[in-house]
């Protein structure tokens, strides 16, 4: 029987309280005021006897050292079943490894050096925002791309399920190879910066794979390939989707690239890429949709396998063979390319269509050191951090001195997710006597830019105790940034004295809706007759 060994880690009072467990013995750690939770994360894998569990607790921890698995063992996040859906990206529902900003792993927060290791249910945090001004960054840029990776894991049996990959600073979210490895309903999502010379990171990297799975996984906004194979024998890439949003910073030069590095094989024999959804967004983002080959950037050729029933939509160039050999190619749907939607080399040969209902006809082209997308040629000036007005719930009328609850909803509309680390907060834009001036994103919390995310802050002001006519007006602000998007709308508000606190909904007006509140306060059938009599003598302490 496995073991499961659980390991706590709990943030007080400015320490940081870690004990782990098994079924055995429980062993507990304080460790300082330091905010490091690698060191212990390690002694606990380390412990671990082979083919254990080792579950972390639902929480985000800072690493600001590489994790090393070597040893056959699965770590996720505890309390989960390997069958629940996969980790959200808005409500912290996994544990979360998030790269602190002095991160120094090569390559990555992760590293896999054992066989049959699995990785389920955790979300793994590349903290590009935080490491701008870090050593790994200087090294991203000076080309050296695997100071920016978030995981890498070149063995076999190795399965990473239902986690999310986001945030790598440079180079990929994850890079494999090996053999009877699954990759399986994933999320990998903004993955380097694509405005940013060499900072532009892959979501998945697959070198060479043997009998290898990828799929139901979605990749979104990963900046330089968000899915790319240099060889995969007998392999199943299937029923992935992949999309982007309209900012250029979240651009791709190919959203999926099926090709060999000059270090690779480029042997697809018995594989099959089928039913991927690429859309590249109306901006059109991506600069091919499915690549095939190598030639936009190396000479090597590449062959085998069977790629059909793929949909890629607002490419620059839709599908590009460039250049391919003894492959089965057929009913691939592209639509709305901006350039091409079909495009062969002429060192492709030998390509089966015999099976393609689509009377698909390729334009020649050879792309051969010609990237589409290097570069942004328009809508280039979309904000780094933006958001828009949903919604608000603030009462008209309010007491002087007394506590009133109100809500203000706000959109991400920037490229980043919003977050506490990253300073993220709602601000007050006037400086009148309210008693609160800023509200943070919840600990647990993120605010994504995609699926039209939202923030509802719903949080508690006092009103000022001194009576007149008030004012509340509120924007998102990042810390050391400032302010930026749309403020809520300037917003009057009626402070009054204690004698009309009868006026329960705030209206200015003491009237049946009221009443209504008071009788379903009391639970009593009282008639309209007793209305006078139950607001004078209760509606303060109801109210109140």
């Amino acid at each position: 029987m496995k073991k499961i060994l659980l390991l706590n880690i709990l943030y007080v009072a400015g320490a940081m309280i870690f004990s782990s467990s098994t079924s055995a013995a429980t062993q507990t750690c304080t460790i300082g005021t330091t905010n490091d939770a690698s060191s212990i994360i390690q002694t606990c894998i380390n412990s671990a006897q082979a083919n254990d569990i080792v579950e972390l607790p639902v929480g985000k921890y800072l690493v600001a050292h590489q994790i090393k698995i070597e040893k056959p063992l699965t770590l996720k996040t505890s309390g989960v079943d390997l069958t629940a859906p996969r980790c959200s990206n808005k409500i912290n529902n996994c544990a979360e490894l998030i790269a602190a900003p002095s991160f120094d792993g090569f390559p990555g927060i992760l590293q896999i050096y054992q066989n049959d290791t699995t990785i389920d249910h955790l979300v793994i945090n590349g903290n590009k925002e935080g490491r701008g001004g870090s050593s790994s960054t200087a090294n991203c840029i000076s080309g050296s791309n695997g100071w920016g990776f978030n995981m890498r894991a070149h063995v076999a049996n190795f399965k990473f399920t239902n986690s999310i990959n986001k945030n790598a600073l440079c180079g990929t979210g994850l890079e494999t190879s090996g053999s009877n490895n699954k990759i399986l309903n994933n999320l990998f999502i903004a993955n380097g910066n694509h405005n940013s010379y060499l900072l532009w990171a892959d979501g998945l990297t697959v070198h060479d794979c043997v009998n290898c799975i990828f799929e139901q996984n979605d990749f979104v906004d990963n900046t330089d390939v968000d899915f790319i194979l240099g060889g995969c024998q007998h392999c199943s890439i299937k029923n992935n989707t992949l999309r982007h949003t309209d900012i250029y910073a979240n651009s791709t030069f190919a959203g999926l690239m099926i090709h060999a590095w000059p270090s690779t094989s480029g042997n697809y024999t018995g594989t099959v890429v089928s039913n991927n959804t690429i859309d590249c967004g109306a901006k059109k983002r991506c600069g091919f949709g499915l690549l095939l080959g190598a030639h936009a950037w190396y000479q090597t050729l590449s062959y085998g396998g069977s790629i059909h029933d793929n949909i890629v939509n607002n490419a620059r160039v839709g599908l590009v063979i460039d250049d391919f050999y003894n492959a089965e190619i057929y009913n691939n749907r592209t639509t709305d390319s901006l350039i091409y939607n079909y495009t062969m080399g002429s060192a492709s040969h030998d390509i089966d269509q015999s099976k393609d209902n689509l009377g698909t006809t390729y334009t020649r082209a050879d792309w051969d050191g010609a990237i589409p997308n290097y570069s942004c040629s328009n809508d280039c000036g979309i904000l780094r951090t933006n958001a828009v007005f949903l919604r608000q719930s603030i009462p008209a009328q309010m007491i002087a001195g007394q506590t009133y609850p109100i809500t203000i909803s706000m959109k991400n509309t920037g490229f980043i997710e919003w977050v506490k680390n990253y300073g993220f907060a709602l601000l007050r834009d006037n400086n009148q006597p309210w008693g609160i001036s800023k509200v943070y994103i919840d600990d647990n919390e993120t605010v994504p830019y995609i699926d039209d995310a939202s923030k509802d802050f719903s949080f508690s002001v006092t009103a000022p105790t001194i009576p007149g006519t008030y004012s509340l007006q509120w924007r998102m602000n990042q810390d050391g940034y400032g302010g930026f998007g749309e403020s809520s709308p300037l917003t009057p508000v009626n402070v009054i004295t204690q004698s009309l606190s009868s006026d329960i909904t705030g209206d200015g007006k003491v009237d049946i809706f009221d009443y209504n509140i008071l009788v379903s306060k009391f639970g009593n059938p009282y008639t309209i007759f007793d209305y006078n009599l139950l607001v004078a003598n209760f509606g303060k302490k109801v109210f109140n």
